[in-house]
């Protein structure tokens, strides 16, 4: 493509490289800031290297690679060498580390071995030679990330960073370098990065660089063309249009908004039912917990059809709600009974009460704390509870997800079940306040506790699937 001088050796970068017309657009791209918002498998993270490695060496071509470079104390040989500034300083970032993990694989993929001065894992760090310095960082607390002036940056999934990161943070340590900054990212509704750079490039295109393309975009892999199709397939419309295709649209309104009483399933089953029909055979029984004093506590009983959660329909088939009650007095003995009568013994919990669960192992109750097994992080968080939602509201889009009415909490919760109207943390975006992150979360104060529940329950059973369960309606 085209060669460069890295110190004393001249090398071709991007030799044989031919992304799809729409990651090329953006790889090319020399705008100072320059946002790339696309589907998922679409390419983003591989051209996103290959963009930051072009402008690193660039930048190295350039007057800043000429300018006079002094160590100081630090001489080559000793510990201090791999500490010292650097004549050109850029940081690779995400919100998480596993989020830096594919940044950091596709940037050794590109860069020739002969440009690679050192490497250290332990601290993040790649010495390029021509003192070059790119390091990973996280970005989950954007406060401890001052003090370095920086030539370049690149946000990885740009939208799972906190709103005040680039504008209150990051930003200024490329001001006295005058750096440069590229993103890339799946939206999560109109988050930040539409704010404060889709926005931008409209009034300043200039210096602001926009780029999307969808998922079905990356024609360069047949492969991923095809899973759009089943994702497509498979997926809620609103899913599928953020995730494949790069929509800034928000959630809003009812949650699982696929969920109809009236509505038949493709497997011949009505989403709502008396009892479990004949012909039904659950393979596994759990019991889920989501505990309440003041506001009611939760007990659902699931159901699988199938030993594959890829091919498994679940079903609630029983619950027991009510609010005021102890771990000893109530649902220790409701726990129990639900036992007998489902012949189960193996129950996921809320772990925000770690001493309610002890209490209920005491008795005899086979029960753990939930753990989302769709996301990295395994607990209870914000990024959890979204995970959890998508992949209830995905089996209820492909008619695998079913309740009797034994639940009637359940019911009336899953056909109320309402995202925030008011702006989350970080605040949304108005016509007053075009530039505020937008935190989707369910809205506070309604009754969903037999909602969590279940959603407990349903990450632990399908656990082991792909994520959407692809592999067809059950049977």
């Amino acid at each position: 493509m085209r060669t460069v001088s890295a110190v004393t050796t001249t090398i071709e970068l991007f030799k044989g490289y031919n992304p799809h017309p729409k990651a090329w657009k953006f790889f090319k791209d020399n705008r100072r800031y320059c946002l790339a918002t696309c589907g998922r498998r679409s390419a983003k993270s591989h051209t996103g290297a290959r963009r930051f490695v072009r402008r690193i060496f660039e930048d190295l071509a350039g007057p800043k690679g000429k300018t006079p470079y002094e160590p100081g104390a630090a001489r080559r040989g000793t510990a201090l060498w791999w500490d010292r500034r650097p004549r050109l300083h850029y940081w690779v970032c995400a919100h998480e580390n596993e989020q830096l993990d594919e940044p950091r694989r596709y940037i050794l993929e590109v860069l020739p071995p002969e440009v690679l001065d050192h490497a250290d894992n332990s601290k993040g760090r790649l010495w390029l030679h021509g003192d070059i310095l790119i390091e990973f960082k996280t970005l989950h607390d954007p406060k401890q990330k001052v003090g370095s002036g920086l030539d370049g940056i690149w946000i990885e999934e740009a939208a799972r960073v906190r709103a005040d990161a680039w504008q209150g943070f990051v930003n200024f340590a490329l001001a006295d370098r005058e750096g440069w900054a590229q993103f890339t990212t799946t939206p999560l509704g109109k988050d930040w990065t539409y704010g404060n750079l889709y926005l931008k490039s409209l009034e300043d295109p200039e210096n602001y660089g926009f780029h999307t393309w969808f998922m079905s975009d990356n024609i360069r892999v047949p492969a991923i063309v095809a899973y759009d199709a089943e994702m497509k397939r498979t997926l809620p419309p609103a899913y599928y249009k953020r995730e494949c295709r790069a929509s800034y649209d928000a959630f809003i309104g009812q949650i699982y908004e696929d969920f109809d009483p009236q509505r038949i399933c493709p497997d011949r089953y009505p989403m709502v039912t008396d009892d479990l029909p004949a012909g039904v055979q659950l393979v596994k029984r759990i019991g889920t917990q989501d505990w309440g004093f003041t506001a009611p506590g939760a007990q659902i009983v699931l159901g699988s059809t199938n030993a594959d959660p890829n091919k498994a329909a679940l079903w609630a088939i029983d619950e027991v709600y009510s609010n005021s009650q102890l771990v000893e007095d109530f649902w220790a003995p409701s726990a129990r009974a639900l036992n007998q009568k489902h012949r189960m013994n193996e129950w996921v919990a809320d772990p925000a009460e770690p001493d309610n669960l002890e209490r209920m192992k005491r008795v005899g109750i086979r029960m753990t704390g939930h753990k989302n097994y769709m996301t990295a992080k395994f607990d209870e968080h914000e990024r959890s509870v979204r995970a959890g939602i998508r992949m209830l509201a995905s089996l209820i889009y492909q008619g695998r997800f079913h309740v009797t009415r034994k639940c009637p909490n359940l019911l009336s919760e899953l056909e109320s079940y309402r995202w925030a109207d008011a702006p989350g943390g970080g605040g949304g975006v108005t016509d007053a306040n075009p530039r505020a992150g937008l935190q989707e979360k369910p809205a506070s104060g309604q009754k969903e506790h037999a909602a969590t529940a279940t959603r407990y329950g349903v990450t632990y059973l399908m656990r082991g699937a792909r994520f959407e369960a692809l592999q067809g309606l059950a049977a």
